[in-house]
């Protein structure tokens, strides 16, 4: 039988203990948001991950979200995509992701989220679904620039136990 990620242990030892994925991506916005008509922000976002333990390739994404306003400073987004990754025989394989945000802004600097992801949602996957939830804040440094720290807890027996991260958005 081919291994699950992180149910049998063997990806979740030493070795991935610590280990660090770096992405670099982009956001295209396609549409600007009207909360009075209802009409989300939609945005492309592809990017690219580092190699991780169980490869040596970039794994690319493209996502695309959507978020609507909603009263009392809060927001709701939906954001499907698609990964190609590694499969636990090492071999290349696209799947689908779907994550959905629910999000708060407490002043103009300030603003927490809290969303549920899935990711590895192919036709064929012997590893499973992968679902996660996690939490975090986001800070606006400057009009245009942005640092966000966010920790998820896997949901699944397929996903990592605990994973931190943290980003730095800016747009130019």
């Amino acid at each position: 039988p081919l291994p699950n990620d992180f149910a049998d242990g063997s990806m979740s030892g030493p070795a991935d203990a610590g280990s660090l994925d770096v992405t670099l991506g982009a956001r295209w916005r396609l549409l600007h948001g009207d909360a009075s008509a209802h009409v989300p922000t939609a945005a492309w976002m592809p990017d690219l991950r580092s190699a991780d333990s169980r490869s040596t390739g970039l794994r690319p994404t493209l996502n695309l979200s959507g978020e609507w306003a909603l009263p009392d400073d809060f927001s709701l987004g939906v954001m499907p995509g698609v990964a190609f990754g590694y499969n636990a025989l090492g071999r290349r394989q696209a799947s689908g992701t779907f994550a959905l945000t629910l999000g708060k802004a407490w002043s103009p600097q300030w603003r927490t989220f809290v969303d549920v992801a899935r990711d590895r949602l192919a036709v064929v996957q012997p590893t499973g679904v992968s679902t996660s939830v996690d939490a975090g804040i986001t800070f606006v440094a400057a009009p245009g620039t942005q640092i966000d720290f966010a920790i998820a807890r896997g949901l699944s027996d397929t996903a990592p136990p605990l994973q931190a991260g943290l980003g730095l958005s800016s747009s130019f």
